[in-house]
């Protein structure tokens, strides 16, 4: 990344943080011994980086940020609030259907096994958990969720809840959206036909 002719530009986010970057490449040069697998093969080696990225990002442990969700609902003294109660379990059953997913997936790649098409399916659990912690977040914070510095333990000025909120975004969009995940499913896993091409105009 320190090779003349590429600049890294953080891309600052809705929650004040700096994950993703655009890189522009401009006359970069590299030395023949820096090509990863066969010339004319970047396309499989990007896949590969990407079924991995998906892999690594639906192994998250969701588990965490759930308790952090119900330990303020409980400060709140909202957990008997029935509505809540069967959200929380709700995300709480798909969190941990998560987790085992993720564990098997990354014990067949431990195993030698290559990242598939579940790689797909895990990135696009994760959207819609994310999704959904998001939303209960702010439920639980209720009004106090439009308050910059409750519960900040950084120089950004949201707590966890909020930063959950406004950080589901990058999980959503990291690795490939919702949409491409589903394309992915639809074409690999499920063997539909694929998108039809735009024509191309002379």
């Amino acid at each position: 990344m320190k090779t003349p002719g590429i600049d890294v530009r953080p891309l600052v986010q809705i929650n004040r943080a700096a994950h993703f970057n655009e890189v522009h490449l401009d006359g970069v040069r590299l030395p023949g011994d820096a090509v990863v697998g066969e010339v004319g093969e970047g396309w499989t080696v990007a896949r590969t980086t990407l079924g991995s990225e998906r892999a690594m990002i639906g192994s998250m442990n969701a588990v965490d940020r759930l308790n952090v969700l119900i330990e303020r609902a409980r400060k709140s003294g909202r957990t008997d609030e029935p509505v809540l109660r069967d959200q929380i379990v709700q995300a709480w059953i798909l969190a941990s259907v998560l987790g085992y997913t993720g564990d098997r997936v990354l014990t067949a790649v431990r195993r030698g096994g290559q990242v598939g098409p579940e790689a797909s399916v895990l990135k696009l659990a994760v959207s819609t958990l994310m999704a959904r912690f998001g939303d209960l977040a702010m439920s639980v914070l209720g009004p106090e969720g439009l308050l910059e510095g409750l519960d900040a333990s950084d120089e950004r000025g949201y707590g966890p809840l909020q930063d959950m909120f406004l950080s589901q975004w990058s999980s959503r969009i990291g690795g490939g959206t919702e949409q491409v995940q589903r394309n992915l499913i639809a074409e690999r896993a499920l063997g539909l036909p694929r998108d039809p091409k735009p024509q191309q105009t002379s």
